[in-house]
């Protein structure tokens, strides 16, 4: 199992700085298409294919099967010791809509659209579009009668990400993107100035600095076993 599947876009090499050994990075085409396709790292072709080139094979990811474009080159652990070479990408479409399969809702089309609010069935509320678009009244194909509807809701996909990463030019313009990120999302979540923020924003420099620290005061308590192990031993 690998140790990181992550769903992302072609530009998770520039903001994690990763690089390609072989092959190529799949493209905004292929999430899209929600393609199964994917780059491994460097620990899982030699586990997996031991040394060889996994080039145009296919690996399985929780039984779905995925086709290698690309190769990742070794970056080794990082701070927290973790190995970033056992790590699977694939396009953020295919690891949610088929991967993790929550996609697909039981929720109906009209019951998601502002419109009727008691709540009854009727053929006003299931064709909610009329609402949205009313100058789009194109009767090409017959309307369905609301227990037809009802009987057969569509499911929706919410194109809702788990988190996102960023990556700004340089250290001294992080406060600046962070103040232009949260004002994004409060505007595209339309929330008032009022209202509380319904997400959360973390800057790496914070965690790095807290590690440093940590690891300063577990030398210094180090140095400070060995010196009193020196003081009894003298």
């Amino acid at each position: 199992v690998p140790l990181y599947i992550n769903g992302t876009t072609p530009s998770f090499l520039d903001v994690r700085n990763f690089t390609l050994a072989e092959g190529e990075m799949f493209t905004d085409r292929d999430i899209r298409n929600a393609s199964k396709v994917c780059v491994l790292g460097q620990t899982l072709v030699r586990e997996l294919f031991s040394g060889e080139s996994p080039m145009g094979k296919e690996v399985r990811v929780r039984n779905v099967s995925f086709r290698v474009v690309g190769v990742l080159r070794g970056k080794g652990a990082n701070m927290m010791g973790m190995d970033q070479d056992d790590i699977v990408l694939a396009p953020w479409t295919t690891i949610k809509y088929r991967v993790a399969g929550s996609s697909l809702t039981n929720v109906n089309q009209s019951s998601t659209s502002a419109g009727s609010g008691s709540g009854s069935s009727t053929a006003s509320s299931v064709n909610s579009l009329n609402n949205l678009y009313p100058n789009a009244q194109l009767n090409l194909y017959p309307l369905p009668s609301a227990s037809q509807a009802a009987n057969t809701p569509l499911p929706v996909r919410f194109a809702n990400v788990d988190h996102i990463l960023v990556s700004a030019q340089s250290a001294e313009e992080i406060p600046l993107a962070m103040r232009q990120i949260t004002w994004l999302l409060r505007e595209r979540h339309r929330i008032h100035p009022h209202e509380a923020e319904d997400f959360n924003i973390h800057d790496m420099t914070e965690q790095t600095k807290a590690l440093a620290s940590t690891s300063a005061l577990m030398t210094n308590l180090l140095l400070s076993v060995a010196l009193i192990s020196l003081i009894v031993g003298g």
